[in-house]
């Protein structure tokens, strides 16, 4: 049952990366919201904090883990190895190898919004697109296949920064950028036809992700069927009045970056190995399901009130301060100028 549910669940990391996308664009769609600053502190303290901890975790909690050389380059986003794109050797926390790609876009939009508010989608889609296909120009190949992506030649940790810029996952956020595009620019009322389109959409997912059909990672595997569910679904949420999200899966939403770092030790947990010695909880089928899933969404929480939310206020408090001191600062400034 556990692999029928779940089994092609790495299809997420694709859903992820467009929806990063989307919600960028969308949280800064206001010309009175965050300046470049504030926009990177805000991800940064909500990004770093819990991956940071989780990594010292895994460290010391996980096996496999205990190379030093595998810590600093994990604590520091860079990938671990410059062989097996898209993925570059994971990182000491596994899932946190999608994280190195999420804090280059970050800093691309970044830039794009300290350059211009109203063309930020464009800028930063730009710059993607010529940092993925240039990086490939360079390194001698063109491809849309993420596992095929050329790699730097030479033997240095920041070889394996320069293929992962190179690598066509960061495409992803592109799609993710248009459908937030899609989303703040339309104004149909035809609710029907587009349930018909999120319907049809939603049933081509769903025999994807049972029959494992997807394809791998890459806006030519998972990536199309995420981008058309993304799309469908926002537009026809955007149309309809009667559209309702249950408030457990709002909840659910909340919990799901600390889901998506924390499922690695639950799974340890749960998985014995063979010849090891090993503190794994032994059950088979729908007991260790529930376990599992009982498991990680207690630890989740757990990890969400404690380290995410306070993170974050942090985070907040801090953009708040400096907004603060700024001003005060120049008023200081031109008193003393004054009065001189």
């Amino acid at each position: 049952m556990g692999d029928t549910l779940f089994g092609a669940g790495y299809f997420g990391v694709d859903l992820f990366f467009m929806i990063s996308g989307f919600i960028i664009v969308y949280v800064t769609a206001a010309r009175t919201g965050d300046g470049t600053l504030s926009f990177l502190a805000k991800r940064l303290f909500r990004v770093v904090p819990l991956a940071a901890i989780g990594t010292v975790a895994a460290f010391f909690l996980l096996p496999g883990t205990d190379s030093l050389n595998y810590l600093w380059k994990s604590l520091a986003f860079i990938p671990l190895k410059n062989n097996d794109p898209p993925f570059f050797g994971y990182s000491v926390l596994q899932p946190e190898w999608t994280l190195t790609y999420e804090l280059i876009f970050y800093c691309i939009f970044g830039l794009a919004l300290a350059i211009s508010h109203k063309y930020r989608v464009a800028i930063a889609a730009g710059v993607i697109l010529t940092m993925v296909l240039g990086g490939q120009a360079l390194l001698g190949d063109f491809t849309l296949n993420p596992y095929r992506s050329p790699l730097a030649p030479w033997d240095h940790w920041t070889a394996q920064l320069v293929s992962l810029t190179a690598n066509p996952m960061l495409l992803e956020f592109v799609f993710g950028m248009l459908c937030a595009e899609a989303y703040l620019r339309f104004r149909s009322s035809k609710s029907y036809l587009l349930g018909l389109f999120a319907a049809t959409a939603l049933v081509y997912f769903v025999n994807l992700w049972i029959h494992k059909s997807v394809g791998g990672h890459g806006v030519l595997g998972a990536g199309l069927p995420c981008f058309f569910i993304l799309l469908s679904l926002t537009l026809f949420e955007k149309s309809s009045k009667s559209f309702y999200v249950p408030q457990p899966l709002i909840k659910l939403g909340d919990l799901s970056y600390s889901i998506y770092l924390s499922h690695s030790f639950v799974w340890e947990l749960f998985t014995p190995r063979a010849g090891e010695q090993h503190l794994a909880i032994e059950l088979v089928g729908l007991e260790k399901l529930l376990a599992m899933l009982g498991t990680t969404l207690i630890l989740s929480w757990a990890l969400y009130h404690c380290i995410e939310l306070p993170a974050m206020r942090i985070g907040r408090a801090l953009i708040r301060a400096a907004h603060f001191v700024k001003p005060s600062a120049v008023l200081i400034w031109t008193k003393t100028k004054s009065t001189a």
